[in-house]
């Protein structure tokens, strides 16, 4: 699977074409413009929302075979964030850490993030048999699944309560952008009292 990673004055770009998604994002954690084309529109409002309330610049393009499944664009979306955050962010200057509860009308989420070098991903959303447009929302448990594996960070995701499921998935989305704006904040030394982060 052909694959590109590429930093320039703070903002990453990854690149990863395979033969059912293609797709590039740019990102960096500082505040600047978003633009989002994924084909999954209610994808792309998820991650506007991140962005919004993660205060970062981010540019995402990405095509999927949305006819056969949204699963795949969904997952590489998340992995290429990731990786695109990895090569943005040096874990060893930063927080490290970073965990936020957004409420949203009915519902109420907790995301906790570690960019600790080891990637781990609980999702504990339920019942995410709930859909939206037809499709069931524990399809985005793989996008934090894919992020985890790119980012190499471990990131819970937990609905304590929630309704409406466009709601509670898009307070996933803004507490996951809040967390890891809190992660990424720049600290003088490794939080880790191992010294190094593992790779």
């Amino acid at each position: 699977m052909p694959e590109k990673v590429e930093g320039v004055k703070g903002m990453s770009t990854f690149t990863r074409k395979t033969k059912e998604t293609d797709i590039t994002v740019q990102f960096d954690g500082t505040p600047g413009e978003v633009v989002i084309s994924t084909g999954y529109p209610f994808l792309s409002h998820m991650l506007e929302a991140f962005c919004c309330h993660g205060n970062f610049s981010i540019q995402i393009n990405a095509d999927g075979d949305m006819e056969v499944d949204p699963h795949h664009l969904v997952e590489d979306c998340g992995y290429c964030l990731g990786m695109a955050l990895a090569t943005e962010s040096a874990f060893s200057s930063v927080n490290r850490t970073g965990s936020f509860a957004f409420p949203m009308d009915d519902s109420l989420a907790l995301v906790s993030v570690d960019l600790s070098g080891r990637p781990y991903s609980i999702w504990n959303v339920s019942p995410d048999e709930k859909t939206v447009n037809g499709i069931s929302i524990g399809v985005f448990s793989e996008f934090f699944q894919g992020f985890s594996r790119g980012a190499n960070a471990g990131v819970h995701v937990l609905l304590l309560y929630g309704e409406n499921p466009h709601h509670a998935v898009e307070a996933v989305f803004k507490a996951f952008g809040r967390a890891l704006n809190q992660a990424l904040e720049k600290t003088c030394k490794p939080r880790t009292t191992k010294g190094v982060f593992d790779a």
